[in-house]
């Protein structure tokens, strides 16, 4: 569930920044736009988070339940 929680959280992160470093050279790039791939990478980690948690709250139901 942690892991769920930071990697959401480090993916989100890059929309907080203006520029990367992308190759072995450590000259930073601007970035200009998110691309479709982007947006299905934060999308898989949100999907993680909200199974994790999902899967998390049903296992707790079922135990009160007993």
């Amino acid at each position: 569930m942690f892991l769920s929680v930071a990697a959401t959280l480090l993916s989100g992160s890059f929309l907080l920044f203006d520029s990367i470093k992308d190759n072995e050279g450590g000259i930073p790039h601007q970035i200009i736009a998110y691309m479709p791939g982007y947006w299905l990478w934060l999308g898989s980690c949100a999907t993680m988070l909200v199974g994790t948690f999902w899967l998390m709250w049903r296992h707790n139901t079922r135990t009160v339940a007993k």
